[in-house]
């Protein structure tokens, strides 16, 4: 009976290890999001990750055959009710170095970055829905996750 209990307790053990590993990886960026109004019926999607200390986090605009980019899917739930114009851009602090394992220039953010995209309404309100899906880094390991995201659009609230 001691022996079922021990194994019991060490598997309990290495169950929690896990769930608090998988909660504690994915609190490497913290995520908001919000809109900033620029016109009659166009915003900029704005979505700001910051960043633990001592980790980073790869650039949108990473070439093939490098590390993971940070990558916007945008769901097609309400594409008749907007467009998005342009691309993503990225503003922050940015770290490009050449990476010899890759064979190319990465860059990568530490701190904080904005990652901004232009979105053209066809109604004055939308909802956007999407998955940012990231990789983060330190100087041990790299961790890849995602994150949900939902944006309420309302320019007829940003008029008042």
């Amino acid at each position: 009976m001691k022996m079922k209990l021990l194994l019991f307790h060490y598997l309990l053990i290495g169950v929690g290890q896990f769930i608090t590993s998988s909660a504690q990886s994915q609190q490497h960026v913290i995520w908001s999001f919000k809109i900033e109004p620029i016109g009659e019926n166009e915003a900029f999607l704005v979505f700001h990750a910051i960043i633990r200390p001592g980790w980073h986090l790869y650039s949108h605009n990473l070439k093939p055959g490098g590390p993971f980019p940070t990558t916007f899917l945008f769901s097609d739930d309400q594409k008749n009710d907007y467009r998005l114009d342009g691309a993503i851009t990225e503003h922050g602090k940015a770290y490009t170095f050449y990476d010899d394992i890759y064979e190319m220039n990465i860059t990568w953010y530490s701190g904080q970055v904005l990652f901004k995209r232009k979105i053209i309404l066809n109604t004055p309100k939308v909802i956007v829905t999407g998955i940012i899906e990231y990789m983060t880094c330190n100087d041990h390991s790299c961790v890849p996750d995602k994150r949900e995201f939902t944006i309420d659009v309302d320019l007829t609230k940003e008029k008042r």
